[in-house]
């Protein structure tokens, strides 16, 4: 049976991207399989709201099993990229508005309203021993993994976001390849791998203008006008799980908790 042309272009380019990210050191099958998918989608090959190839076409395209292509998918789903419904497949996602499951709070674009989401992301990841806003959250860490990403969201708006976490409690974590941790909703990743589940979070907005280090570190325009969320999480045993700051664009936001 022959594929359509667009079917087939979109095959191609998902096996292509999977080889390249397969290729990366240390990056495993379920990381380049979620990488692949999110690429296609960002570069036009799945427009939103398409289905995408079955879990079983898929691990023909991407040469794996079933299990790491529903492990993928569901990473991209926990990050509001695709949508998953029984009886339907898995769909890129259109207008359905982020979950609760991928912020603590939403995402809109100001101008239509319509939830913005993720198209790419670059990923830092380090250990740090300064002290910050975050200490007086931590009182009993002094080593942290801080994870810093720049998201760029639909209508290209460019977004920053540093995560810190007390390195004692996710061991290992230093020394993932950043691929690791692109297009994936780093809260269900620590939870799946660590076992570290978030039940609560406080948070504070409010506006600032970016300064010469975010601009330096996040590649945000500088000296604009930005809203500043940060949010202490509590882990399900009422102690400290992360701390997290994203700065998002005024001029093209709107945000919801």
């Amino acid at each position: 049976m022959s594929i359509p042309v667009q079917t087939a272009d979109a095959e191609d380019f998902l096996t292509s991207k999977m080889r390249h990210y397969s290729a990366a050191v240390n990056v495993t099958k379920r990381s380049a399989a979620r990488l692949a998918i999110a690429s296609a989608i960002s570069n036009g090959f799945l427009p939103k709201g398409c289905l995408i190839p079955t879990e079983k076409r898929l691990t023909i395209i991407l040469g794996i099993s079933l299990g790491t292509v529903q492990a993928a998918l569901q990473q991209l789903q926990q990050s509001g990229i695709i949508v998953r419904r029984r009886g339907d497949g898995s769909r890129v996602a259109s207008t359905e508005a982020l979950g609760s499951e991928t912020w603590h709070f939403r995402l809109l674009s100001k101008d239509t309203g319509a939830a913005l989401r993720v198209s790419s992301v670059d990923v830092d990841v380090e250990v740090t021993t300064r002290r910050g806003p975050w200490s007086k959250f931590f009182t009993e860490y002094s080593e942290f993994i801080l994870i810093r990403r720049r998201l760029i969201m639909s209508k290209s708006v460019a977004i920053g976001a540093e995560m810190l976490l007390p390195e004692k409690l996710v061991p290992g974590m230093k020394d993932l390849p950043p691929d690791e941790l692109k297009m994936v909703n780093i809260r269900s990743f620590i939870a799946e791998k660590h076992g570290l589940l978030v039940s609560k979070a406080e948070h504070q907005i409010e506006t600032v203008f970016i300064d010469d280090l975010d601009t330096k570190r996040m590649k945000l325009a500088p000296g604009s006008l930005s809203f500043q969320i940060t949010a202490n999480a509590f882990f399900q045993d009422n102690t400290p799980g992360y701390w997290q700051r994203i700065i998002v664009p005024s001029s093209d936001c709107r945000v919801t908790f």
